[in-house]
């Protein structure tokens, strides 16, 4: 394959409602980056104001963590387009996205384009002078790792007292440095285990455990 000078690699879904970009590095921008390069620009413009965003239960901690040090107000929702949405409407905000890149940005559409917001991340480098990695100097993105797990009866799937604890004591031996998540998928019957944190070579024990737990209820 010949070589090519580009800057950047857009790609988008099926249906074009989700974006993320790979610059010439090879560092990948997924929705998370994304979200916090659009969310940064407003802020630092006066354009944010006192609006916040929206990320979901999906969003990096490390997204959090900027955004706190940056006094911009973050909420979390339900992995879902729709849930962002909601909570849009309810806090009188204007932007939000998930990790896979599925970005809402009210003023401009009334649901997630890939196309739009991936020209509105170009029209960003382009005012500043900035590429991507400069927008995001400083962001920590922390390892995550996922696990899947099928469940016969997904849609009766409870989380226990006894899995409650299970899951408060890993926290509890790792500081409170491990962000746990159990959820249901909305597409296929299995249950997702996402596991965020410092050190990523504890993630398969904890998933071993958590997984374990869940086969025995």
């Amino acid at each position: 394959m010949e070589k090519s000078n580009y800057d950047y690699a857009i790609g988008f879904d099926g249906d074009g409602d989700r974006v993320i970009f790979i610059d010439k590095s090879g560092e990948v921008y997924n929705g998370d980056k994304l979200l916090y390069v659009l969310a940064n620009f407003l802020n630092s413009s006066g354009k944010l104001k006192k609006a916040g965003v929206v990320g979901t239960q999906m969003t990096n901690l490390g997204i959090e963590e900027k955004f706190k040090q940056k006094n911009i107000k973050f909420t979390r929702t339900k992995v879902g387009d729709r849930y962002i949405i909601e909570e849009l409407n309810k806090r009188n905000w204007f932007l939000g996205g998930e990790s896979s890149g599925h970005i809402v940005n009210f003023p401009f559409h009334v649901t997630g384009d890939g196309i739009l917001s991936s020209l509105q991340i170009l029209n960003i480098i382009n005012l500043t002078g900035k590429n991507l990695s400069e927008h995001c100097i400083g962001l920590k993105i922390y390892p995550q790792k996922l696990r899947n797990i099928k469940l016969k009866n997904i849609t009766n799937f409870k989380i226990t007292d006894d899995l409650e604890n299970l899951i408060e004591k890993i926290k509890q031996k790792n500081d409170g440095k491990i962000r746990i998540l159990i959820r249901p998928s909305g597409t296929e019957p299995v249950l997702r285990i996402l596991v965020e944190g410092e050190d990523d070579s504890l993630f398969n024990n904890i998933l071993d455990q958590i997984e374990k737990k869940i086969k025995e209820l």
